[in-house]
């Protein structure tokens, strides 16, 4: 896993956001209104915000995840407002 983990540090972090949001979005359309989910995702990649460690462990638990999108959602719907 470290390994990998490596490889993919290695890549441009263009590349690493597209295969960040490759395996997110399935997840957080799931989760969130269908309206939100392509920006949710696209916070939730934002490297100049998160580490990847950190977008790792929410791809990893669920629990973490929901709180992640359920925190995007308010910060979308107050900008609504």
């Amino acid at each position: 896993m470290k390994a990998k983990l490596n490889e993919f540090l290695a890549l441009e972090e263009e590349k690493q956001r597209q295969i960040l949001g490759e395996l997110l979005f399935p997840l957080v359309k799931a989760k969130a209104p269908e309206q939100y989910a392509p920006k949710i995702t696209g916070m939730l990649i934002d490297l100049s915000v998160l580490e990847v460690t950190e977008i790792l462990e929410f791809l990893e638990d669920p629990e973490l995840l929901q709180e992640r999108i359920d925190e995007a959602i308010d910060l979308l719907r107050q900008s609504e407002n």
